[in-house]
């Protein structure tokens, strides 16, 4: 220490709590079951443990609980371990791989360190687990409904790149689209998919007409329908 009071940059103080230097920042995964890496930077002497303490999506402190051992099913926590020296020489870096995040949604990871001179400010990330795409929602309702079926029925035929309706990507809109869509209809990823009242849809000539006539290609791959309703079954008795 100098003769008025300061310690030099370059000597750490041993009578300080470590201090957060750097946090991955919020990541995305597209997937459930990913994995990714947490990394963290702290400076501080004789850091004895970093962990980070990870929520799982819509768990709140206020929740109820009927017993602590509850707790296990919302919150886990993961100890990072020592990889080096980080941004500067004084600076201790830390990882750990986090996976076997099975619930889309948003987890929240909130990172702690502790010296024997007492505990870091925790600093918060969090964790986005995207819940898989649904083949067959053209217009990216998260539901598969009688909207995306239009879609499709509306570009019957058609061939080129940049189609909405080309659900398998082959760069033409045709019986196989249509049978994609067919075969996930009615499904969603949204907790409650608001009910669709059909008879209150209004239809074009052109997209009757255009619907009427995949269902007929559809008719020649009844195998594949045998156990779910199709959206073509709702709009077969509408006027043209």
């Amino acid at each position: 220490m100098t003769a008025d009071g300061y310690l030099p940059a370059n000597i750490q103080s041993a009578g300080a709590p470590p201090e957060i230097v750097s946090l991955t920042p919020a990541v995305k995964l597209s997937a459930k079951g990913e994995e990714t890496l947490i990394q963290t930077e702290f400076l501080g002497a004789k850091i004895e443990r970093v962990f980070a303490v990870i929520s799982s999506p819509g768990f709140s402190g206020q929740r109820k609980l009927e017993d602590w051992s509850e707790l296990d099913q919302y919150i886990r926590e993961v100890d990072l371990d020592f990889v080096g020296v980080g941004s500067s020489p004084n600076v201790r870096k830390y990882q750990a791989t986090v996976g076997k995040l099975q619930q889309s949604g948003v987890y929240t990871v909130v990172v702690h360190a502790e010296n024997m001179d007492g505990m870091a400010l925790p600093v918060q990330t969090t964790i986005t687990v995207s819940e898989p795409a649904l083949s067959g929602d053209i217009n990216g309702d998260n539901s598969v409904n009688i909207f995306d079926l239009v879609m499709v029925a509306g570009q019957f035929g058609k061939s080129g790149a940049g189609l909405s309706g080309d659900v398998n990507g082959d760069s033409s809109v045709n019986i196989f689209d249509q049978v994609m869509v067919a075969g996930n209809f009615g499904k969603s990823n949204v907790a409650a998919a608001p009910t669709v009242l059909v008879n209150k849809l209004t239809f074009t000539s052109q997209q009757k007409r255009s619907i009427q006539s995949a269902h007929s290609g559809i008719g020649k791959h009844a195998s594949v329908f045998k156990s779910r309703r199709t959206g073509t079954e709702f709009v077969d008795s509408y006027p043209t």
